[in-house]
């Protein structure tokens, strides 16, 4: 047998073996990674604690939002928000919608996302309308996210619910 011939032989069973070692562990990895395939997350339970810290959370940020302290609002949104606009950048345009109460209602945890039900009553102010304010009391779905074991207000959702389509009460 040449040196050549030997190499190739060689490899070829190396190669051999490694491809069986990779097929037995991903076989293995299938069997016991179930559960991490694309699909539905699973249900998982939120601790008491949890559901607490998260409608606290809220009820600063609604109060917030009736007390018109944009600062508190923002600080209350999630990081990737605060990375793209300053305090004053996001204050800068609010005013049609008025808060004038609120109550946070049952919050729907799943892992580091969730929901929360708010109960707002707003005054909306359209611009150079020559109606009056509309009174509005709605209740609307709040979506929050868990960064580091901490939650905040999630930046992808409607600024001003009250305008929204949810359910009028």
């Amino acid at each position: 047998m040449t040196r050549k011939e030997w190499r190739c032989t060689t490899f070829g069973r190396l190669l051999g073996l490694v491809l069986t070692v990779l097929a037995v562990g991903l076989d293995a990895g299938v069997s016991t990674a179930q559960g991490t395939s694309p699909g539905p997350a699973p249900k998982t339970v939120a601790s008491p604690d949890d559901s607490l810290a998260l409608r606290q959370r809220a009820a600063e940020y609604w109060a917030a939002r009736v007390a018109r302290d944009y600062r508190t609002q923002w600080e209350l949104s999630e990081p990737r928000l605060k990375g793209r606009i300053t305090a004053d950048e996001y204050a800068a345009g609010r005013g049609a919608i008025q808060y004038l109460g609120y109550d946070v209602g049952d919050a729907d945890i799943k892992g580091s996302f969730a929901s929360v039900q708010v109960k707002v009553i707003a005054r909306i102010t359209l611009p150079q309308s020559k109606s009056n304010p509309v009174v509005k009391t709605q209740t609307v779905p709040d979506a929050w996210i868990k960064v580091e074991g901490v939650w905040y207000r999630r930046a992808d959702q409607e600024t001003s619910p009250a305008m929204s389509g949810a359910t009028q009460q």
